[in-house]
């Protein structure tokens, strides 16, 4: 009878100690998770989190229309960066290390649903945390450098680095690694800037998939870059209507993009504003259904899709602000940047794009249902990473 009394009292044990598990779990899980009742929110609101916005100031000004935009609407995303081009001033966002960790704070704190902190970080050429900035721990080798050296240990221990430094910002977006590969090394913004790993797409592959694996274990969503491939190009789309249509290699610059979908490791994806006549003649990437349900349809693609900045001359050039968002929504991207440094800056940029956006919709040209599909994504995305 002893063994059965025994038996009885382990299993009641056993029983409570599960339950009790169960229940801290699903309480501590729902302080990091926040439930979002997805109808409480606004269509401004909902529209707002598919802007990644940049603005100018080390600190957060309360008299600043970003500010203001913050408190309103809450943004999708920042996006930092260490320098202003439109004024030509040296510093924009980023000073030093503890400047910038009070930057960010500042910034989840003065929005209702915590934002995209993200930055350019590829390394080399594109790097925004520099140790002239106090950065001085901070590794700073080019992808190029780091596809020649193809040593899998020195991959890993680089990016752990970086992703280890990134972390303690809090900074959880990272528009990298760019997995572009190169086809034209004269290339003059990727492979004259030494941004792509490689000419051999499997060496882009696997070293883009270290660097992907190690952000994502320090919850930074890392972003690769730009469909369907930008290795090829011989002008730069920031500053030229740029087409690579006789210079693409459908095989090479895919293969990347196929590889790490099919590993079921990315979760965003960003645009290039090319024109490519093997997937639509008439509207570069960005802005082109026809490129972007091959991505998801041909390629199994389900996440988010990002575009590159809006303000580049690779989109400005050819189309109005109206007629770009309206394409690039149709097509199905969930997110766009406006760096706001480019050629000019725009203070109500954030503002603008959402009443273009609600004309579009009351004119029938896009629907409300797509703006729900993509802010859902944007809040399941941020749960995933636990920034809400």
């Amino acid at each position: 009878m002893h063994w059965k009394t025994n038996f009885l009292r382990i299993k009641n044990f056993l029983l409570f100690f599960g339950i009790s598990f169960c229940i801290i779990f699903i309480f501590f899980n729902s302080l990091y998770s926040k439930n979002i009742n997805f109808n409480e929110f606004s269509l401004e609101q909902k529209i707002s989190q598919m802007l990644i916005l940049g603005f100018r100031g080390t600190y957060l000004d309360k008299n600043s229309k970003i500010f203001k935009f913050f408190k309103e609407y809450s943004v999708g995303g920042i996006i930092l960066f260490d320098k202003d081009i439109p004024s030509k001033q040296n510093i924009r966002n980023i000073e030093n290390p503890k400047q910038l960790k009070k930057l960010i704070k500042s910034i989840n704190k003065n929005n209702k649903i915590k934002p995209f902190i993200s930055i350019d970080q590829e390394g080399g050429k594109v790097s925004r945390l520099k140790k002239a900035n106090g950065f001085k721990k901070i590794p700073n080798f080019s992808q190029e450098f780091i596809g020649k050296a193809d040593y899998k240990n020195f991959t890993e221990t680089y990016v752990k680095k970086l992703s280890n430094i990134l972390k303690k910002l809090k900074i959880n977006m990272i528009f990298a690694p760019c997995v572009d590969v190169n086809i034209n090394p004269s290339s003059p913004i990727i492979g004259n800037m030494k941004r792509s790993f490689s000419s051999d797409p499997k060496i882009v592959a696997l070293h883009s998939k270290i660097f992907i694996d190690n952000y994502k274990k320090n919850k930074i969503i890392p972003v690769i870059k730009h469909f369907p491939g930008h290795g090829s190009s011989t002008m730069d789309s920031h500053f030229n209507i740029t087409d690579v249509s006789k210079t693409y290699d459908i095989e090479k610059e895919l293969f990347p993009y196929k590889y790490l979908i099919n590993l079921n490791i990315i979760d965003a994806i960003m645009t290039a504003h090319i024109y490519n006549d093997n997937f639509d003649k008439n509207y570069p990437a960005t802005m082109s259904k026809k490129t972007l349900e091959f991505l998801k349809y041909k390629l199994n693609y389900k996440n988010l899709i990002i575009s590159d900045d809006m303000t580049m001359k690779g989109i400005t050039l050819n189309s109005s602000l109206e007629t770009a968002l309206e394409k690039a929504i149709n097509a199905g991207v969930n997110i766009f940047i406006f760096s706001n440094n480019s050629d000019t800056y725009d203070d109500e940029i954030g503002y603008k794009v959402i009443n273009i956006i609600k004309k579009l919709i009351k004119e029938k040209k896009i629907k409300t249902q797509s703006i729900n599909e993509s802010f859902k994504k944007i809040i399941k995305l941020k749960q995933k990473y636990k920034i809400l």
